[in-house]
């Protein structure tokens, strides 16, 4: 068995933006594993989830399966970026500029430090990531009932971007974020992420240009209006070639809402020469750093690659491994999966169970 770490439920619940979690607790087992809750109290005090899978095998995609055009190092390169730009901004997430500034000088954080009793931890953002990754994957059956509330917490858009990668992005990343989100601007901001990032996937020539269509097919929907504006404002600074500061950033709001964590991570993404320039920015301010870090992350590592990412990064983040699983999966089990009793269905079937 490859033991995942141990993940503390109460990084998921300790603030409002996360929005309602189902009453059913256990989803489903992150790549076929089990988990095991220990504690007495789920919805308050800390208890511990126990994620494990099956060291199976590696899948080897049929030498005559259809592929897909899109390149699923790109898809790599989206997940871990965003991963290690939520593991940046972890340690500073409730920090303002000013500490941030006082703690580690002038630029900011640079390198991972302990967040969470390690280096290269990752947050709640990242986890609901992989779970939402998860289950598009598998074919998942609704367990409680759904989720009622108007937040429009980041919590719905910073998990969404494995949506990009399958079809109708749009729809799928707000009808995921809508589980928990339910105003309008938290579950729209969650799509029109994963629209920029699909389009970037299928050849725009630039994320400005990404998000420019992207704001054309979606901005006019009702209730687009907050994200619109901010996007689009971010969009004119851009223009202008503004680049962002711990005190332009802040101008925007924290990040702790969906269009705010949407904008910043956006704009740290548009004005970067490369992926660390761009996640360095996106979680040196004084918001919701973990959050708008993953979310340039994501931008930036569809853009650039997974080879873009420091290694000092990499080899201290946090489930990396699981990371390069999953996003592998998004390109292999959409074109290998036959339902056939062949090896590598079953395989497939054992890793992302249909029930």
């Amino acid at each position: 068995m490859l033991a995942l770490e141990r993940i503390q439920p109460w990084m998921l619940l300790r603030d409002s933006r996360c929005g309602t979690l189902l009453r059913v607790l256990r989803v489903g087992p992150l790549l076929a594993g089990s988990i095991a809750v220990d504690g007495q109290d789920q919805l308050g005090n800390p208890a511990e989830i126990t994620l494990s899978r099956s060291d199976e095998a590696h899948l080897q995609p049929l030498d005559d399966a259809p592929r897909l055009k899109r390149d699923p190092a790109a898809v790599l390169g989206c997940l871990l970026g965003g991963a290690v730009g939520d593991a940046l901004g972890a340690p500073v997430e409730f920090l303002h500029w000013a500490g941030i500034e006082r703690q580690f000088g002038t630029r900011g954080i640079v390198d991972f430090v302990p967040a969470y009793g390690q280096l290269g931890a990752i947050t709640d953002d990242t986890q609901m990531m992989l779970f939402t990754d998860e289950g598009l994957l598998r074919a998942s059956r609704r367990l409680g009932e759904p989720a009622g509330n108007a937040s429009k917490g980041c919590g719905g858009v910073m998990r969404v971007a494995p949506c990009a990668f399958f079809p109708n992005p749009f729809d799928k990343a707000a009808d995921s974020a809508r589980l928990t989100h339910g105003h309008p601007t938290g579950y729209l901001a969650a799509g029109l992420f994963a629209d920029i990032l699909a389009r970037l996937w299928n050849g725009e020539d630039s994320l400005a240009a990404a998000t420019q269509a992207s704001l054309a097919a979606h901005g006019g929907r009702p209730g687009m209006e907050e994200t619109r504006r901010l996007v689009g404002h971010v969009l004119a600074l851009h223009a202008e070639d503004m680049r962002p500061t711990p005190r332009r950033i802040e101008q925007l709001g924290g990040g702790w809402v969906a269009e705010e964590a949407l904008a910043i991570g956006l704009w740290c993404a548009l004005s970067a020469d490369s992926l660390e320039e761009g996640v360095i920015r996106a979680v040196n301010h004084g918001g919701d750093s973990d959050s708008t870090g993953l979310i340039a992350g994501h931008f930036l590592g569809l853009l650039h690659g997974h080879e873009a990412i420091p290694a000092r990064w990499l080899d201290q983040l946090e489930l990396r491994d699981a990371i390069e699983r999953i996003a592998l999966d998004i390109s292999l089990v959409p074109a290998s999966y036959r339902n056939d009793g062949s090896e590598a269905s079953r395989a497939i079937w054992e890793r992302y169970p249909g029930w």
